[in-house]
Order: C-alpha cells, then sequence, then structure tokens
C-alpha cells in the first residue's frame, strides 16, 4: 500500500476496489492539531463537491444524494475514514479530506480510486482456436496457457460505451489428439487481483466455459 503527504496529512495514494464492493478511504494527521471538522469531498470535472463531514458540536453529516452510498467509519477528529459502498466506474476519481483546524484553516489530503471489473474473464474455443476475453478499466492483460506452457496469441482491444475496454486474444493449438487438455486464461489489471478461468478439452470433445 502507497502513502501519500500533502502538508501533515496522510493518506493512501491509491485505493483499488471490485466494482460491486466497497472501497474504504482514510486519512490521518502526522500531528496533533486543533481540528473543528473534518470534510471529505470528490473531485468531479474539476469542481470539488462536498460529500461528507463531521465535528463534535454537529455529529455526522452526508450530502443527501451520496446517503446509503458513503458512510464515515471512524469519528475521530485527528484521523477519518469512509467506506464507499456498491462501488461503480461513476465512483472513479480523486477524494479530498480536509481537516479545518485553528488556526491552520484547511489541511488537506488526496487519495485515488481506481475500479476494476469483478467478472471473471470468459474462454471458449472453437475448432483449434481459443478465445478469451475480459473488461475493464484500466484494460486488463490476458494470458492464455497450456499446462505451464504460455501460448502465442494474438491481441484485440475495444472500447465500451461507458469507457472500460474489452481485451480478447485468441491462440491456435495444434496436436492435441485424444489426450484432455486444460487451457487457462488469467486477466490481471493494476493494482488489483489476477482473475482466472479455465477450458478443458477432451480430444475432439469441445466444452465452453
Amino acid at each position: 500500500m502507497t502513502f501519500s503527504e500533502t502538508s501533515v496529512v496522510q493518506t493512501q495514494q491509491t485505493v483499488t476496489a471490485a466494482a460491486g464492493g466497497e472501497a474504504h478511504l482514510s486519512c490521518r494527521l502526522t500531528q496533533p492539531k486543533d481540528v473543528l471538522q473534518i470534510t471529505w469531498q470528490k473531485i468531479v470535472l474539476g469542481v470539488e463537491e462536498n460529500i461528507a463531514s463531521y465535528s463534535v458540536d454537529h455529529g455526522e453529516r452526508v450530502v443527501p444524494r451520496f446517503k446509503g452510498k458513503v458512510l464515515i467509519s471512524s469519528f475521530g477528529m485527528q484521523n477519518s475514514s469512509i467506506i464507499v459502498r456498491n462501488v461503480s466506474e461513476e465512483d472513479r476519481g480523486c477524494f479530498l479530506c480536509l481537516f479545518n483546524a485553528d488556526p491552520e484553516g484547511a489541511l488537506k489530503g488526496r487519495t485515488c480510486l481506481q475500479v476494476y471489473g469483478k467478472k471473471l474473464p470468459a474462454c471458449r474455443h472453437s475448432e483449434s482456436v481459443v478465445i478469451c476475453s475480459a473488461t475493464g478499466r484500466p484494460a486488463p492483460n490476458l494470458t492464455l496457457t497450456v499446462g505451464q506452457q504460455h501460448l502465442n496469441s494474438s491481441h484485440n482491444h475495444t472500447v465500451n460505451p461507458n469507457n472500460t475496454i474489452t481485451v480478447t486474444t485468441a491462440a491456435v493449438l495444434s496436436g492435441l489428439g485424444s489426450n484432455s487438455t486444460q487451457v487457462g486464461c488469467s486477466a490481471a489489471v493494476f493494482s488489483g487481483p489476477q482473475l482466472k478461468a479455465s477450458l478443458l478439452l477432451h480430444g475432439e470433445k469441445r466444452f465452453q466455459v
């Protein structure tokens, strides 16, 4: 996990979350300050939009359109955490954590959320060609394997209307004979887990995953 510091505020520089899952964002002061309020914002088209705030006097406040979407999970005045629920592509971007301190004013920290697709790669074959595809943002890296051997394959990238990218890779198989052959496909995105699918070929029989 990589951290960054802006002034005396320490944050996670980058947080990754699966689409449909939760993202946990946090920040903390590296030096004690007299904090009056903590505010979370999201940068939308260059504009800093308030999401939620917390203070001892007024308690927890979440902007109406973010209620049920964002939860404050830490209520200290020297650190703060929020949870973004049911993460989607629209949640991708950068967030600000502001400690409004006396007499310093606003002390800011910045963290950026990356979202990756949770869907497994799809693996299929026709004749002697095996095709694997996966969708995500950024574009997934696909690898086809037979046993422990990587296959030489071609790749195609398609940009979808929601700005995700579908990557398709294909490879030609030869000399399968009558033995069972396990074909694997793995998809990896930046800072996210590796997802895998497999296809079992039995001689001339064809199976689809």
